[in-house]
C-alpha cells in the first residue's frame, strides 16, 4: 500500500541537523542538501567528489540485491543492514555539491585520510573493491581514490575470506544518533534518515524548481509520486486510478485475444477433419487374401 512519505519543515531540519556531531553532522547535511540515500552516501569513495566542479558522482544508486559484500563478524549475517549488500544493476548519476556544505566535507575527508595513512602504516588490506575490480585491480584497494568518505573507525573482517579491513560506517550507527536528535529536537514526526531525503525534494519542488530537475537528482527513472503536498497527492490518486482502468481494459482485451485464438483452432481442427479423405482398407485386405490363398 502506497503511502505519503514524511516531510519535515526547514526549521525542523535545521533543529535535527544543529544536534548532530563529528561524521554524523556532514553525513546528515550531506543527505538533506544533496537528496542522496543513505547508503549512497555512506558508499561515497574519495574519487567521487570533485570540488572543483562542485558534484558528487553516485555510482550504482540504486539496484537489486545480489549478496553480501563485507559483513564484520560481530555483527553476523543475520542482522546485516541494506549497507552491507553489493547492487548490481543501479544508476550512476551526478548531483550538485553544496557550497556551504564544501568546508565540512573537506575536514571530513581529512579524517578519513588519517585513517587511511594508519592502515597505510600498518599494512593493513584495501578497502572492498565493487564488483569484479578487486580481481581485475588487485592493489586499487589500498589506494587513497578508492578509501571511504565516511570510514569507519575500527576494523572488520570479512565472514568470507578472513581478511581485516576497513568498512564504511554502518547505517545503523548513523540511525540512531539521528533517532536521538529528532527526540532532543522535539520533533514530533517519524523521522528516519531517509526523510531528510522526502524534504529536500518537497523544499525544491515548493522554491519553485522544475519537477524534471528534482527527478533527475534523485536518480528516479519516472515522474515522482511520493511528496507530501495535496497537489502531487491528487495527481498521484487521479494516476492510479487511470493505470488501474487501463490495467482492467488490457486484461480484457488479452481474454478476448485468447477465446478468439481458441475458437479459430477449434474451427480448424474440425475443418481438417471434414476435408481429410476416408480411406476404405477393406478391398486392399480381401486382395491381399485372395493373392495368399491362390
Amino acid at each position: 500500500k502506497a503511502r505519503l512519505p514524511v516531510v519535515m519543515t526547514p526549521d525542523e531540519v535545521r533543529a535535527v541537523l544543529g544536534l548532530l556531531e563529528g561524521s554524523h553532522a556532514v553525513l546528515g547535511r550531506l543527505l538533506y542538501g544533496t537528496g542522496l540515500r543513505i547508503s549512497e552516501a555512506l558508499q561515497l569513495r574519495v574519487k567521487d567528489v570533485d570540488f572543483d566542479r562542485q558534484t558528487i558522482v553516485v555510482r550504482a544508486g540504486k539496484g537489486r540485491r545480489r549478496n553480501k559484500s563485507d559483513v564484520p563478524a560481530h555483527i553476523g549475517p543475520a542482522v546485516a543492514t541494506s549497507a552491507c549488500w553489493r547492487e548490481i544493476g543501479g544508476k550512476d548519476r551526478v548531483v550538485m555539491l553544496p557550497v556551504s556544505l564544501q568546508p565540512e566535507l573537506k575536514v571530513q575527508l581529512q579524517r578519513a585520510h588519517l585513517l587511511w595513512q594508519a592502515d597505510q602504516r600498518d599494512g593493513r588490506a584495501g578497502v572492498q573493491m565493487p564488483d569484479a575490480l578487486e580481481r581485475k585491480y588487485p592493489r586499487a584497494g589500498q589506494s587513497w581514490a578508492w578509501f571511504w568518505v565516511f570510514a569507519q573507525a575500527a576494523h572488520s573482517t570479512c565472514p568470507r575470506s578472513g581478511v581485516v579491513r576497513r568498512h564504511h560506517v554502518f547505517d545503523q550507527t548513523f540511525q540512531r544518533a539521528f533517532k536521538r536528535a529528532v527526540t532532543v529536537a522535539g520533533v514530533s514526526l517519524q523521522a528516519t534518515p531517509h526523510t531528510l531525503r522526502h524534504s529536500f525534494a518537497t523544499h525544491l519542488l515548493q522554491a519553485g524548481t522544475d519537477i524534471r530537475t528534482v527527478q533527475s537528482l534523485l536518480g528516479h527513472s519516472a515522474l515522482i509520486r511520493r511528496l507530501n503536498t495535496p497537489e502531487r497527492a491528487a495527481q498521484a490518486c487521479a494516476g492510479k486510478a487511470r493505470r488501474r482502468c487501463g490495467r482492467n481494459a488490457h486484461e480484457e482485451e488479452q481474454r478476448g485475444k485468447r477465446a478468439s485464438a481458441r475458437y479459430e483452432r477449434a474451427c480448424s481442427v474440425l475443418t481438417l477433419r471434414r476435408t481429410m479423405p476416408v480411406y476404405n482398407f477393406r478391398h486392399q485386405i480381401d486382395n491381399l487374401r485372395a493373392a495368399t490363398s491362390g
